[in-house]
């Protein structure tokens, strides 16, 4: 008997704490903030462009991208926002992401902060409104080769 305790007592944690099965989307994500921190070292490569016609494609989101960039210029990399609101943008250079394009019109960002919970590794964090539709993300002119960066919420 004291072994089958055992097994209810385990299956009831692993369900509890686990997290596997379907629950429809209704377990909270962790904030973009905290996420982040665990994926600093990751990221689908992908070509800035010092025009914002060649620019590259990122995909908003939980996804990080290592921006491959022009050094010592302004670069560009584009993105498509299908909700408009609130978004994070994260980048593991200070001062990297000036500003948004929406279409023609730039929105400069407000100064950035390092991310609390990883400020070391994530020193820009900046939050910007933006509508549904194409967008631009500003880069630089930084002095490295390539930037970290995730724009999510």
């Amino acid at each position: 008997m004291e072994r089958g305790r055992w097994l209810v007592v385990s299956g009831w944690w692993a369900v509890a704490c686990g997290g596997g099965g379907d629950d429809g989307g209704t377990t909270a994500l962790e904030p973009i903030e905290t996420w982040a921190c665990v994926h600093v070292a990751e990221g689908a490569i992908v070509d800035a462009s010092t025009t914002r016609a060649d620019a590259g494609s990122i995909s908003p989101g939980r996804s990080p991208y290592r921006v491959n960039i022009v050094q010592a210029e302004t670069n560009y990399v584009a993105f498509d926002v299908t909700s408009g609101g609130t978004w994070t943008l994260l980048a593991d250079a200070a001062d990297a992401l000036p500003a948004v394009w929406e279409g023609d019109d730039r929105i400069e960002l407000d100064a950035s902060v390092p991310d609390p919970e990883c400020d070391e590794d994530i020193p820009e964090m900046r939050t910007v409104q933006l509508q549904p539709g194409p967008h631009h993300l500003e880069i630089g002119p930084v002095f490295q080769g390539n930037v970290w960066i995730v724009v999510g919420q």
